[in-house]
This record gives C-alpha cells, structure tokens and sequence, in this order.
C-alpha cells in the first residue's frame, strides 16, 4: 500500500491504511504561496525560541517542571551563592 503526495505526485509505502488528501513532508512545510500566515508565524518564532515562551502562565511552566529541574535549580542555586558568598 502507498501514500501520494497531493502537489508533487511523490509515492511512499505504509502499513497502515492510506490517507487521500495528504502531502510529502516538502510539501506540507509552511510556504509564503500556500498558506502565508502559518509561514510567518513559523519564520518568527524559529528566530527567536524565548517568544515562544514569554508570555505562557505560572501553571503552564508549573505543569512542564519535573522534580528533577526543580532539584537541579536548587543544586546550581546553592554553588553559585557558595562561590560567590
């Protein structure tokens, strides 16, 4: 069985059944032509990744903080103000 790519016509096997409508990876990429919102939108967060993050809420960075970054925190905390007293 096998996928065909919408724009290009590329053909690729899968074992699962096949979806119609779909694209290659090529052509499903963000472009300027086909869906220019999306491209911008993509353009200005891969320059610069902090944004991505600025604005999210205390419960969303509460939810993504494991036990183990909150330790690691307190570690690096507690050898910075050792070396600098």
């Amino acid at each position: 069985m096998h996928e065909t790519c919408i724009d290009c016509g590329k053909m690729w096997g899968v074992v699962t059944t096949p979806r119609a409508g779909i694209r290659c990876t090529p052509c499903a990429r963000a472009r300027p032509d086909r869906d220019p919102l999306r491209y911008w939108e993509a353009r200005i967060w891969s320059d610069n990744g902090w944004s991505r993050f600025r604005y999210k809420s205390a419960a969303w960075w509460d939810n993504i903080t494991t036990l183990q970054d909150l330790e690691y925190a307190v570690k690096r905390a507690e050898k910075l103000e050792a070396d600098h007293g």
